[in-house]
């Protein structure tokens, strides 16, 4: 989580950057196919994401 929260400040590449440039364009496709991502990778365990 930290790594996506300095991605969301400074970084040109990477989860949250393209979470944070896909708000600034409002995509929330993108958002959401991203949050999707990230909980899969941090949630394995959870059956709501397989779905």
């Amino acid at each position: 989580m930290a790594l996506v929260a300095a991605e969301l400040i400074g970084a040109s590449d990477g989860l949250g950057f393209l979470i944070n440039d896909a708000r600034s364009l409002l995509r929330t496709d993108i958002i959401v196919v991203g949050i999707r991502h990230l909980a899969a990778r941090l949630l394995p365990w959870s059956t709501a994401l397989a779905r």
